[in-house]
């Protein structure tokens, strides 16, 4: 009936909207930069579907990742986000080699890393001591030696 599917597509709609609204930063080819500059990343990479309305895009996000994101939502250095490889972040997704979902990458905006360990051990990574990254666009983060590489850098 048309009843019946208009609202499940509601119904589907409303639980997209609301996992949306508890998700990470979207990071896509477009805002990648202004997102990310002089931040430290946290990114989980997808391959999502294009129709976020079907079943199969309404994927089961670890407990640890959600945890991981509420930690660190709104924090000032630390950047934790999301990249649809499939689509919005296709660009970011082949600039860092990603080829298996979800990937779980952290780092500087220009150049991450693969995080191998278990999710719960994020947390404790980011304590440990990781900051923001030295480079073109925080240039205040960087020591001497930092400083000069990007500005004999900008000469070429």
């Amino acid at each position: 009936c048309s009843s019946d599917l208009g609202h499940s597509l509601l119904m589907k709609a409303i639980i997209l909207a609301l996992l949306l609204e508890a998700a990470a930063i979207e990071l896509t080819d477009e805002n990648w930069h202004a997102a990310t500059a002089g931040k430290l990343v946290v990114a989980r990479f997808e391959s999502s579907c294009g129709n976020l309305l079907s079943d199969d895009c309404l994927t089961t996000v670890p407990e640890a990742w959600k945890s991981f994101e509420e930690s660190y939502a709104g924090h000032g250095s630390i950047v934790v986000g999301q990249v649809n490889c499939r689509f919005t972040g296709d660009g970011i997704c082949t600039h860092f080699g990603v080829e298996r979902y979800p990937s779980y990458l952290y780092g500087s905006p220009y150049g991450m890393v693969h995080f191998e360990g278990q999710l719960e051990d994020l947390d404790k990574l980011a304590k440990a001591g990781l900051s923001p990254p030295c480079a073109p666009d925080s240039l205040k983060l960087c020591d001497a030696a930092g400083r000069k590489l990007f500005a004999d850098l900008s000469k070429l």
